[in-house]
C-alpha cells in the first residue's frame, strides 16, 4: 500500500490526501456535534439552576425586608401598650392621639421598605390601625377570613397570599399580602396580626430586568399549586395562557417531583412540547421557581452553529483542493530550477536564480530567500576580501605615515638635543617608547585587546609629553572589565594625534585630554577621546558627522595618502563591526571636542 502510494504522481498524492482530509473532517464534525449538543444541554441546565438561585435570592430579599415587622410591638413599648388596650376604654382625644401615632409609625415603615405599599394591624380586641386613611370594610373582612382559614402553629409563622389586583387610593396594584402574628415573648398567645401589602409588580420588574441581564434563551415562571403567579415576557410557552387547565393539572405536579428529586432539573411536556426544566422551591412562600426551554431549540441552535461552521470548512476545503491541483502543476519547474542552482552552489559557485516569472507564493518566497542568501554569501566574500585589503593598506600606511617623517624628525632632534645638553632619564624613556611603538606596528595580528591599544597610545603620549613638558595632562577612565574587549589596531593613536595637532593650536598653560570607555548598550562600547582645545564650528561638525554616517561597510580605503585620520578609522570600524558602528564627532567651538567610537562588545583580542 505504501509502495503503491509512493509511485503515485504528485497531483494524485495531493488529491488522495485531500479526500482523506475531507473524510476525517466529516468524522470530526460528527463527533463534535454530538459533544456540542450534550455540552449545550449541560451548560443551559447549569445556567438555569444558577438563574433560579439568583431569582430565589432576590425573592427572599424582597420578602425578608418586612420579616421583622412582627417585632414592632416589642421594639416600641408604646405600640405594645396601645395594642393591649381596647379603644372603647379610651377618651376620644386618647383614641385620636393613638391612631395618629400608629398611622405615623406604619407610614414610616412603608417608606423604609421599598416594596411595601400598605401596613395594617388588626387586634384581637377588634381595633384596626393602618398606614393610610379610609381602609375598606371589605378588606378588613377578607383579612379576618384569611386569618381564620390558616392553621397557625408557631409564633414566627407567616402566611403569603398570591398576588391579587387592588387599588390603594387612585393607583391600581398587584398586591401580595404577608400576614404576621403579634404575640408576647415567652408565651404563644396572639393578640393581633400585622398585614404587609407588597407591590408584586415592582418585584416582577426585578425578575424582568434579571431575565434581560441573563441573556438566557430559557423562560421563567413562578407556580403555586395550580396557579401561575408570574411568567416572563416573551416566554416560549406561556404557562398561564398556552396551557389548558387539564395540562396544568398534569404538568404542575411534575414540577414538584423534579424539585423533590434533588436534581433540580428534568424533562416535562408543556403544551405538547418536550422541555428541559430547572425547578427550585422558595421556602418562605412555598412557590416553585421554574426555568424552562424547549429541548428542540437547544438542539437546533447547536446544529445550526455546527452546520454553519461545517459549511464554511467544506467550502474552504473544496477551494483548497482545487487550488492545490492548480498549484501542483506550477511547483515542479521552479523547484527543479532551484535544485539545479543549489547544486552548483554546493560545488562552490554561488549563482543567483534568475529568468523565472515573479511569484508571490511560498515557492517565490523560497526563491527570494535563496537569492538573498546567495547575495549575502557573495557580499560576505567581497567584504572579507575588501577588509583584508584595507587592513594590509592600513599596515603599510602605518609603517609609512603613522610615525610621519615630521614626527620622527622632531623626536630624534629632541633625543639629540637632550643628549648634547646633559645626561637625563628622558632619553631611555623616549627610545623605549619608540621601540615599543615600532614593535606594535609590525606585530602580525590585526586584532588586539583594548588594553594593548591603550599601551600603544601611552607610548605615543609619553614621547609627546617629553617633547612638550607640562603642555597637556592626560586622564584615562577605562574600567578593568573592558580591558580584554577586542578591538582592531590603530584606532586610538590617530584620533589623539589629531587632538594634539589641531585642537591645541593656541598656546596655553596646560591643555587636557581624556580617554574613556563606557557601555553604550548591552552589546556595544563607546570609546571617547575628549580634549578641551579650540573646538570645531557647528557647520563643520555637521558636515563631518554627515560624511562619517554615510560611510558604508565594505568601503575600500583610499590611496590618496591621507593617512588613517577620522575618515579611515571610521571606515575600518564600519568594515569590521558593521553599519551601526563608527565615529561620531561632538564639539563646541572654543570649548571642547569629543570623538566617540562605537564598537561591539565581547570580541576578545
Amino acid at each position: 500500500m505504501i509502495r503503491r502510494f509512493r509511485r503515485l504522481s504528485f497531483q494524485s498524492k495531493i488529491l488522495l490526501t485531500y479526500l482523506l482530509l475531507l473524510l476525517f473532517t466529516v468524522v470530526i464534525f460528527a463527533i463534535c456535534y454530538i459533544q456540542g449538543v450534550s455540552s449545550a444541554l449541560t451548560y443551559n441546565i447549569e445556567y438555569m439552576k444558577q438563574s433560579n438561585q439568583q431569582k430565589n435570592m432576590n425573592l427572599d430579599i424582597a420578602m425578608g425586608n418586612n420579616s421583622s415587622l412582627n417585632l414592632l410591638h416589642l421594639i416600641d413599648p408604646k405600640i405594645n401598650v396601645i395594642l393591649h388596650e381596647k379603644s372603647s376604654n379610651m377618651t376620644p382625644k386618647d383614641r385620636y392621639e393613638r391612631d395618629y401615632y400608629m398611622q405615623t409609625v406604619l407610614k414610616m415603615l412603608t417608606v423604609i421598605n421599598p416594596h411595601v405599599q400598605r401596613i395594617t394591624i388588626l387586634t384581637s380586641a377588634g381595633d384596626t390601625y393602618c398606614s393610610i386613611n379610609n381602609i375598606s370594610e371589605d378588606y378588613i373582612g377578607n383579612a379576618w377570613k384569611t386569618i381564620d382559614s390558616v392553621a397557625w402553629k408557631t409564633k414566627s409563622q407567616k402566611y403569603y397570599t398570591i398576588p391579587y389586583p387592588q387599588k390603594i387610593g387612585n393607583t391600581g396594584y398587584s398586591l401580595l399580602t404577608v400576614y404576621h402574628q403579634l404575640s408576647d415573648i415567652g408565651e404563644y398567645k396572639t393578640y393581633g396580626y400585622l398585614l404587609a401589602d407588597l407591590d408584586f409588580g415592582s418585584i416582577a420588574k426585578d425578575f424582568n430586568s434579571t431575565d434581560a441581564a441573563d441573556g438566557l434563551a430559557s423562560s421563567f415562571a413562578i407556580v403555586y399549586k395550580d396557579q401561575v403567579i408570574y411568567n416572563s415576557r416573551n416566554a416560549h410557552i406561556n404557562l398561564e395562557t398556552d396551557l389548558s387547565e387539564k395540562e396544568k393539572q398534569e404538568a404542575f405536579p411534575h414540577l414538584e417531583q423534579i424539585e423533590a428529586s434533588g436534581k433540580e432539573s428534568g424533562e416535562l411536556f408543556l403544551n405538547g412540547t418536550l422541555c428541559i426544566a430547572s425547578v427550585l422551591k422558595n421556602e418562605s412562600t412555598g412557590w416553585y421557581l421554574v426555568q424552562y426551554i424547549p429541548k428542540h431549540l437547544l438542539i437546533n441552535t447547536s446544529m445550526e452553529s455546527m452546520l454553519n461552521v461545517m459549511a464554511w470548512v467544506m467550502l474552504i476545503l473544496t477551494a483548497a483542493g482545487i487550488l492545490s491541483l492548480i498549484l501542483s502543476k506550477q511547483v515542479s519547474r521552479p523547484i527543479k530550477a532551484l535544485a539545479e542552482t543549489m547544486n552548483q552552489a554546493r560545488q562552490g559557485e554561488v549563482k543567483l536564480l534568475t529568468g523565472l516569472e515573479p511569484r508571490e507564493d511560498e515557492i517565490g518566497n523560497l526563491i527570494e530567500i535563496y537569492n538573498e542568501m546567495g547575495k549575502r554569501i557573495n557580499d560576505s566574500i567581497t567584504k572579507l576580501y575588501i577588509m583584508q585589503i584595507n587592513q594590509k593598506q592600513t599596515e603599510l600606511k602605518m609603517l609609512q605615515f603613522q610615525i610621519n617623517p615630521h614626527f620622527l624628525y622632531n623626536a630624534l632632534n629632541t633625543v639629540t638635543a637632550i643628549a648634547r645638553l646633559e645626561e637625563i632619564e628622558e632619553i631611555p624613556a623616549i627610545t623605549e617608547s619608540l621601540s615599543d611603538m615600532f614593535r606594535y606596528n609590525i606585530k602580525g595580528t590585526d586584532f588586539v585587546t583594548l588594553k594593548d591599544e591603550v599601551i600603544q597610545l601611552k607610548n605615543y603620549i609619553r614621547i609627546q609629553s617629553i617633547r612638550f613638558p607640562g603642555r597637556f595632562a592626560v586622564k584615562y577612565d577605562i574600567p578593568e572589565e573592558y580591558e580584554n574587549n577586542g578591538v582592531i589596531k590603530f584606532i586610538l593613536q590617530p584620533i589623539v594625534e589629531n587632538s594634539i595637532q589641531h585642537a591645541f593650536k593656541n598656546k596655553r598653560d596646560q591643555d587636557y585630554l581624556k580617554i574613556s570607555v563606557s557601555q553604550d548598550s548591552e552589546d556595544y562600547l563607546l570609546i571617547s577621546v575628549y580634549d578641551d582645545g579650540c573646538g570645531i564650528p557647528k557647520e563643520k561638525v555637521d558636515e563631518l558627522n554627515d560624511a562619517l554616517w554615510n560611510t558604508k561597510a565594505n568601503t575600500l580605503l583610499g590611496e590618496d595618502g591621507t593617512g588613517i585620520g577620522l575618515a579611515n578609522v571610521n571606515a575600518r570600524l564600519k568594515n569590521f563591526y558593521g553599519e551601526d558602528c563608527g565615529i561620531v564627532v561632538e564639539s563646541r567651538y572654543g570649548s571642547f571636542t569629543c570623538i566617540h567610537m562605537r564598537i561591539k562588545r565581547n570580541k576578545e583580542g
